[in-house]
This record gives structure tokens, C-alpha cells and sequence, in this order.
């Protein structure tokens, strides 16, 4: 029914969208902006890109007190090309629900954060090369040359719906094609 998708959108959207009288928590703090993909969202490049792991340098410890007032430093991933499309995929699947929901204005934060992530995800030069040094040792990493085919069809049949343009579909094709 469209309630129970509106509250699990709303669920998905995180507090704002539960609240949204109350005002916006520090988007600083991941754990404090909200649960979902607000968090992934808050933290997507100007590029497109979203790195979707989120870390700090250690476990807290009960001296570090309550989590709302965290004070270990949070880093988030590198963008690759897979985690970009990944977030497109449920982004756009948000975007959908709270469309359906009558929550327009959030929709259309979400479809334009996806459509940004699917645009970084699918140029080819995007994908990520890294060399680390871990203790001791140097790590090369190479993002794989072809996209996760099931994120791709995910983010472009959510996309093709939401902007009424059946590109999303065929390039979601193509990526299939060249898969196998």
C-alpha cells in the first residue's frame, strides 16, 4: 500500500524525513544526520562519486562517552566506480518510494544525487587505481573493469522511471553485454 511504502521510505530517509519540523543534526557526524542512504548522500562528491564505507580509527570505548557526543574522526572510502553505482541503484529506489509518497522535494534530492552517482559510475576513466603502503608493504588496487551488472539494472530501471528516459535501459544492456 502507499502508506506502508511512505513509512519505509520515511524510515529509509532517516530522521528529517520522520521530523521534518525538527531541525537538521550535524552533517559533520554520519551518525548524527540521519540512517539510510542521508549519510552517503552528505558525503558524494562534487564529481559524483560516493564512497560507501565508513570508518573511524578504532572501536569506541565507554570513556568516550554517549554516541551523540562522538568524538572519534570518521573518513569515508574512495569513490570507485562500483560503489557510485551501488548508491545510485538505492538511491533511486528511495527517489521512486518517496515520489510515490507525495515527498517530492526529498525525491528530487535523491534522483539528482543518483543521477549524479550513475554519471560518475559510468565513464570508464572514473575507475579507481590505488597503491597503498600498509606497514611495510605496498598494495596495489584495481577497481575490476566491468560494473556489478545487478546495481546497473537496479539504478537504470529506477532511473529510465524517474526521469522517463529509456537510456538508463539501454545502457544498462550494454553493460550486460559487455559483462559476458
Amino acid at each position: 500500500s502507499l502508506r506502508r511504502m511512505a513509512l519505509e521510505a520515511a524510515k529509509l530517509f532517516g530522521r528529517t524525513a520522520q521530523h521534518p519540523g525538527k531541525r537538521e543534526r550535524d552533517s559533520r557526524h554520519p551518525r548524527r544526520s540521519g540512517v539510510g542512504v542521508e549519510h552517503l548522500r552528505r558525503v558524494q562528491q562534487k564529481d559524483g562519486g560516493v564512497g560507501t564505507w565508513i570508518e573511524t580509527t578504532r572501536h569506541p570505548r565507554p570513556e568516550d562517552g554517549l554516541p551523540s557526543d562522538e568524538k572519534l574522526v570518521y573518513s569515508v572510502s574512495c569513490a570507485t566506480r562500483a560503489s557510485s553505482m551501488e548508491y545510485a541503484a538505492y538511491a533511486s529506489l528511495l527517489a521512486v518510494a518517496l515520489k510515490k509518497a507525495g515527498a517530492d522535494a526529498q525525491a528530487a534530492l535523491f534522483r539528482d544525487s543518483a543521477k549524479l552517482a550513475w554519471d560518475f559510475a559510468m565513464n570508464p576513466e572514473n575507475r579507481c587505481v590505488r597503491v597503498y603502503q600498509y606497514y611495510q608493504k605496498t598494495i596495489f588496487y584495481r577497481e575490476p573493469k566491468n560494473l556489478p551488472a545487478e546495481l546497473v539494472v537496479k539504478a537504470a530501471a529506477n532511473l529510465a522511471t524517474l526521469y522517463g528516459d529509456s537510456s538508463y535501459v539501454e545502457a544498462a544492456q550494454e553493460c550486460e553485454n559487455e559483462a559476458r
